[in-house]
């Protein structure tokens, strides 16, 4: 974030944020990703602690009422530490915006403000094992019974599922309604009988406490319904913007980082390139794409398609029959003193 943008205030948070970062133990990251830690609660009690959660929400719930600006800031910094902290990092701002915007009393005082001071951790169940966009296709069901719902079905890559004191789940509470007021939004407390499964090994997210939801005949108090029934769409619309914002905000963190760390490294010998997602290691003084190799799928880039800003010419060059289909070789024909650097790259 651009100092330029930011208020005096925001600037002392986001120096406070970048503080906070440098003192997390690296030990902590190592043993996320081994998965030796699943759900790395002291970080979270620690952020509460520094008062860096819930910045938007008013201070009557422990908020800061500071702006989007403010949030997306501290969140670049916690973002350098790794994905699955940035993504715990927004999660009581993700759920925060449901409650904050469309609960009741009564949930704020017992949900926002907790998750704010950090004494509860929470979580967001909406992808199912059917798909995981289509959220009105929605399979969770939610049955009125008497001052109570039943709730049946399950959810996955639920990012916090391992630590998450409660949940907010999208079911469809009507079946017969129009797909937009077909689904409503529930806040179910762990031990009203959710199930939840460890999701080990998720590239990037690795001790994120990512899981599955298992919801048997879980029996949910009517007035733990946010908003009513029908209007899990408009709660969801509102969300995404948290949802967009804050996945926005940690990637760039991370992207600084991992520039950083890139500028660290001996770049003498060899050079890195990435050509849509194959790594190739090329000679230094290769200066232009002549003689580079690309391994391309052809129905990403057909024959004859600008790579670069460059044509790369059909090669008929077959690769190993293990991959069960033709994949094109295609260098760029190298007439000059490139000419041999096909034969120096390395995957």
């Amino acid at each position: 974030m651009y100092d330029f943008l930011l208020s005096d205030e925001a600037k002392i948070l986001k120096q406070k944020a970048r503080k906070f970062a440098s003192e997390v133990p690296h030990q902590l990251l190592i043993d996320m990703d081994a998965d030796k830690i699943q759900f790395p609660t002291q970080f979270v009690k620690d952020l509460a602690d520094a008062h860096l959660l819930g910045l938007r929400f008013d201070k009557k719930y422990g908020g800061q009422n500071l702006s989007w600006v403010s949030e997306m800031a501290v969140l670049e910094e916690i973002g350098v530490l790794s994905m699955a902290l940035s993504c715990l990092y927004s999660l009581p701002s993700i759920c925060g915006e449901a409650l904050n915007e469309f609960g009741t009393d009564k949930q704020k005082e017992k949900y926002l403000r907790t998750i704010i001071s950090g004494e509860k951790f929470c979580a967001e169940a909406l992808t199912e094992p059917r798909g995981g966009s289509d959220f009105y296709g929605a399979t969770t069901t939610a049955v009125k019974d008497g001052d109570q719902y039943i709730l049946n079905g399950e959810k996955r890559f639920v990012v916090g599922a391992e630590g998450a004191d409660f949940f907010l789940v999208y079911a469809k509470t009507d079946k017969n309604a129009p797909s937009y007021k077909s689904i409503s939004m529930f806040i179910v407390e762990r031990d009203m009988g959710v199930e939840e499964k460890y999701v080990y090994g998720l590239m990037g997210t690795r001790g994120g406490g990512a899981g599955r939801l298992y919801f048997k005949d879980v029996q949910v108090p009517a007035e733990n319904i946010v908003l009513s029934e029908g209007d899990g769409g408009r709660i969801f619309n509102q969300m995404m913007y948290p949802e967009r914002m804050t996945s926005a905000a940690g990637v760039i963190g991370m992207a600084k980082a991992s520039i950083k760390a890139s500028r660290a490294l001996d770049f003498d010998a060899t050079a890195t390139r990435v050509i849509l997602g194959t790594l190739a290691i090329l000679p230094r003084r290769t200066t232009s794409w002549n003689g580079c190799v690309a391994l391309l799928r052809p129905k990403e880039v057909g024959p004859g398609r600008a790579v670069g800003g460059q044509s790369m010419p059909r090669c008929n060059r077959r690769f190993p029959a293990a991959h069960n289909h033709r994949r094109t070789h295609r260098p760029e024909i190298a007439t000059g003193p490139h000419a041999r650097n096909c034969s120096q790259v390395y995957l």
